[in-house]
């Protein structure tokens, strides 16, 4: 008699370490859907952003966004304290050992930008970026609907200047110092594959470095964004009106080109993405890439 293993089933609770800037926090917040969908019951914290000052480098962030718009639950003190708990059972020595055999089916602490499903847990803390394409599929909508309930995201207006359809974002600041800035060439040779395909055209500049005022590339811009001070969320508003999008490799002008609805739009991403880490981003069907 052939008798067949049952499935282990029960409840996973999990807590999401919100980490980042706006385009990290909305990979994120895509994640937490995905794993929504996957029956956890869901939590997010967000300590990282009462850190003054971050020991990898990273520039500290605003959190600007409302939790509850995207119909997520903060964690509470006691939710806290009982990760915190399972957190020092797992780096003790005493029971080291056990949280990382085959028998613990208890808690799991992750972290990167994917997990193993091969194995459930019943607690659960998510510590990364998250920024794995399939956990972007399908999650567009969401993202809108919620970043839409943000008064810094209602809907502006978009320009009147037909030939003014194009954005190139080109991220600095932080990315110097880790040295993955992209050259100034990756944006010039982005132009003009545009403009073999959709002849001469107008755009704007988003940065959040200075202005290189021998570059021709910022002398042929109408506009330049450079200022650090306005709300991300105004930024990607304007991101998203645009038809064409010449990208850096930054979580928001991702977004930008990814939230955008236009029907005729035109992406131009970097590949690689990043130097120093293999990194593969979500990109859709029609979307472009320049080797630099």
């Amino acid at each position: 008699m052939h008798m067949s293993k049952k499935k282990m089933s029960f409840q996973k609770f999990a807590t999401v370490n919100i980490i980042g800037g706006l385009g990290n926090q909305l990979h994120q917040f895509a994640f937490i859907k995905y794993l929504e969908n996957k029956g956890f019951k869901l939590r997010v914290n967000l300590d990282w952003y009462e850190i003054d000052e971050h020991k990898d480098g990273t520039i500290p962030r605003k959190f600007e966004l409302n939790i509850k718009n995207f119909d997520l639950i903060l964690s509470n003190e006691d939710e806290y304290n009982k990760f915190e708990r399972f957190n020092y059972l797992n780096n003790s020595k005493k029971f080291k050992k056990f949280y990382e055999s085959r028998f613990n089916f208890l808690y799991k602490y992750h972290y990167g930008n994917e997990f193993s499903e091969n194995k459930l847990y019943i607690n659960n803390i998510f510590n990364g970026y998250w920024q794995n394409k399939k956990y972007l599929i399908d999650k567009k909508s969401y993202l809108l609907d919620g970043l839409s309930k943000h008064d810094d995201f209602k809907t502006l207006q978009k320009d009147n200047n037909q030939d003014l359809n194009t954005m190139v974002h080109i991220r600095r600041g932080d990315y110097l110092s880790w040295g993955e800035d992209l050259p100034l060439s990756y944006f010039e040779d982005s132009i003009r594959k545009l403009k073999s395909e959709i002849g001469e055209f107008k755009y704007n500049i988003y940065t959040d470095g200075e202005i290189n005022q021998k570059s021709e590339l910022y002398k042929f811009a109408e506009n330049i964004f450079n200022d650090t001070s306005e709300s991300s969320l105004s930024t990607l508003k304007k991101m998203t009106n645009y038809d064409n999008f010449i990208i850096s490799n930054s979580s928001l002008s991702f977004f930008g080109a990814f939230l955008s609805e236009s029907k005729k739009k035109r992406v131009i991403y970097p590949k690689p993405w990043f130097k120093s880490v293999n990194f593969d981003p979500y990109v859709e069907e029609d979307w472009n890439h320049i080797e630099y």
